[in-house]
């Protein structure tokens, strides 16, 4: 189980075989405490590796939104944070939870304006939208996917036609008439 990651010249060893909730809640708390680049990376790293538990794809998404929240962390995305999240949504597509967070993260990634162009080119505008056509009834997807929606489009007309073409207007609509207070 587990398995190793140097960040560094710092081998950090994960055994988190069997994923039990316990100790993905203390590998991501402690990832978090971090709060650098290299606790991104790792986030990230993790993620990869397990791939099939929605408990660490949900943990990993709301991490890395955390960290990306911050002004000294908004990094431009490398060492696969795009394609974590987006491999989250697309692996946890039946779990609202993986959904919110994981548009919670593509937002504040795409907060700096040189991840916008690389989160719509691996699939995050698709993977927002799919998101929100299937948890209507989530109040925090369909919050979450709407902000996402205007960060990766903000101040880019091409960005903005390609979200348009992709059919986010009714899924925008919907969102706000199904939730008013969210918007």
């Amino acid at each position: 189980g587990g398995g190793q990651m140097t960040n560094g010249g710092d081998q950090i060893t994960l055994d988190v075989d069997p994923l039990e909730e316990d100790t993905v809640d203390i590998i991501f708390n402690l990832m978090g405490a971090a709060a650098a680049t290299g606790g991104i990376k790792a986030v990230a790293w993790l993620m990869g590796r397990h791939t099939s538990s929605a408990n660490v794809q949900e943990k990993g998404c709301t991490v890395l939104s955390r960290l990306l929240a911050k002004a000294e962390h908004q990094v431009v995305a490398t060492n696969g944070v795009i394609e974590a999240v987006v491999g989250a949504m697309e692996k946890h597509e039946a779990s609202a939870g993986v959904q919110e967070k994981g548009c919670r993260a593509l937002r504040n990634l795409t907060a700096n304006a040189e991840n916008r162009a690389a989160v719509a080119a691996r699939g995050g505008i698709e993977a927002v939208l799919w998101a929100m056509g299937e948890h209507r009834a989530s109040a925090g997807v369909q919050a979450h996917g709407c902000v996402a929606l205007f960060s990766i489009a903000w101040a880019d007309a091409l960005l903005q036609s390609q979200v348009r073409s992709a059919g986010a207007l009714p899924l925008v609509v919907e969102a706000v008439a199904a939730f008013p207070d969210q918007a």
